[in-house]
Order: structure tokens, then C-alpha cells, then sequence
């Protein structure tokens, strides 16, 4: 392989096992007795929006004291590529492309599911989830700039021309795509479950959301714009922030006594002592959490 060295190595198994148990945590969290309501709180939100910058800031360092991409290699060898990612490595499919791009939008108007909350607790909402997106979008972005990599249609003849001049075809790892579509599905799962832990519709609204993420990621790799291992980081960076911008507000409002006090008998949902309780489905697993 001619060209700079670009990372296109193995990600370690545990991190794929770590991907199924958050999203299985977030997917489905113990139904409380009464939602709480989600409240900002100065200290809360301005911690987590000071992280969102300085991960992008950091990012944005990075990009402007990293050298010029210059051309790509001419010729890149697959047999480089670790054995998990080479099977799905395409082409480019410029169709794909858009099709995907499309379904990551679509991902992204999910939080309107819940639009019936409280119209009183939709600025929190929004600001929750606005918060959600800029730790996802600081993280990848940064993760883009520290662990630069081709992406997959560099391999083939044909890639697109106008990804060239400014570096983004060797920015592949992670997928901001997925990222952003699972951040959106996390934020509306476990905001869901929260305000409508026994909705008959709570199941559908989760698994509709994730399929949409899902799809968005799927495309991404079938147009050959990432790797396996590119959109299954993404659906861990975005879950992460999605699912737990919103569980920590709900700990704050229930320190503060501002959300609807649970039974406390039994340990599930939202109560007093800051516990939540999540039921990881299909195995009936119950996990608490402490924060």
C-alpha cells in the first residue's frame, strides 16, 4: 500500500459485546411508577455543554494543525483490511449514499415521538436533546481526526472524485451518520420509557426508532462509505450520549424533587436515591444502577 498509513485494524471483541448491552440497557429501562419529570439544571447542563466544546475544540485543533491529505494512494490492498470489516467492503454507490443520508435525517426527527409529554417539559426536552447531539457530533468528530482511515470504496475503482480535495475519504472511523441516527434513537428510547413506562406503544416506539438508526447504519456500509466496525462505534457513541444525557437529568430532578416520587419498594425506575433500575431484554437480566 502506497500513501501514509491509515488505521484499518481489528477492534477488540469486548466492544462489540459492550454495543449489545447498552443498547439493550437503553432500549429498555424498568417501568417506574410514575415518569419523572426532566428538569435542566445550571450545573448539569453547563458541565455537560463545556464537554461538548471542548471535544470540539479539541477536534477542530487537530483538523487545522493536520497536514494537507495530498492524493490518495494509488492502489490499496484489501487483504490490509481486518477480517471482520472485509466481507462488507462495496463500492461506491452514490444512490446508496443519498438513500442513507435520508434515513439518518429521518433518525433524527425521532424525539418528536414525544411530542404528548407535558408541553411544559418540551424546552428541556429539546435542550436535552440538542446536548445529546453535540457530545455525539464532538466525539466523533474527534474521533475522526485522531484515527484517520481510508474508507472502504478507496479499495475500488470508481470511488468519487470529490471526496478527494478536502480528506474526507480517509475519514471513515466512526460513522457520523450512525452516530447521530443512534443518538436520536437512545434520546427517544430512554426518554419514552421514562414518561410512558407502561405504554402498550413503548415497545414499538423503541424498536421503530432503532430501525431506523439501524437502517441508516446498514446503508452507510452498502454504499461503501464505512466499514462494519465504522457504524458499530457509531451505535456506541451516539447510545452513550442519547441515553445518558436524559437519565442524568432525571437524577436530577428526582434529587431535587421535582419529578414524581416512585413506591421505593422494589427498586425499579426512578426513586429518591438516585437509583435506576433497567431490565435487559429478552434475557429478564435486572441491573441497577447507581449514579
Amino acid at each position: 500500500m502506497n500513501g501514509a498509513k491509515v488505521a484499518a485494524g481489528p477492534i477488540p471483541g469486548f466492544f462489540f459485546l459492550f454495543v449489545a448491552v447498552i443498547l439493550a440497557a437503553s432500549a429498555y429501562p424498568a417501568a417506574a411508577e410514575n415518569p419523572p419529570r426532566l428538569s435542566l439544571s445550571p450545573a448539569l447542563d453547563a458541565g455537560i455543554a463545556g464537554t461538548a466544546l471542548l471535544l470540539g475544540a479539541g477536534a477542530f485543533a487537530l483538523e487545522l494543525n493536520a497536514p494537507e491529505p495530498g492524493a490518495p494512494p494509488s492502489r490499496l490492498d484489501t487483504s490490509s483490511v481486518n477480517p471482520l470489516d472485509r466481507p462488507f467492503m462495496r463500492p461506491y454507490s452514490g444512490g446508496i449514499d443519498t438513500v442513507s443520508t435520508a434515513f439518518a435525517l429521518s433518525a433524527l426527527a425521532l424525539p418528536a415521538l414525544l411530542s404528548s409529554a407535558p408541553a411544559a417539559d418540551w424546552f428541556p426536552l429539546g435542550v436535552m436533546y440538542v446536548e445529546s447531539v453535540a457530545l455525539t457530533w464532538g466525539m466523533k468528530e474527534l474521533g475522526k481526526n485522531l484515527f484517520p482511515r481510508y474508507r472502504p470504496y478507496m479499495y475500488f475503482s470508481g470511488y468519487p472524485e470529490s471526496k478527494i480535495g478536502d480528506g474526507d475519504y480517509r475519514q471513515s472511523f466512526p460513522s457520523g451518520h450512525a452516530s447521530l441516527a443512534f443518538t436520536a434513537a437512545a434520546f427517544t428510547a430512554a426518554s419514552y420509557a421514562l414518561y410512558y413506562p407502561d405504554s402498550s406503544w413503548r415497545v414499538p416506539a423503541v424498536a421503530g426508532a432503532y430501525a431506523v438508526a439501524a437502517s441508516a447504519a446498514a446503508l452507510r456500509v452498502a454504499s461503501g462509505s464505512h466499514y462494519l466496525t465504522d457504524v458499530l462505534s457509531g451505535a456506541v457513541l451516539g447510545t452513550l450520549s442519547g441515553w445518558l444525557v436524559p437519565v442524568l437529568h432525571a437524577k436530577f430532578a428526582d434529587r431535587q424533587g421535582t419529578g414524581s416520587p416512585g413506591s421505593g419498594g422494589d427498586g425499579t425506575g426512578v426513586y429518591g436515591a438516585g437509583v435506576l433500575s433497567l431490565t435487559l431484554s429478552p434475557a429478564g437480566v435486572r441491573c441497577t444502577v447507581r449514579l
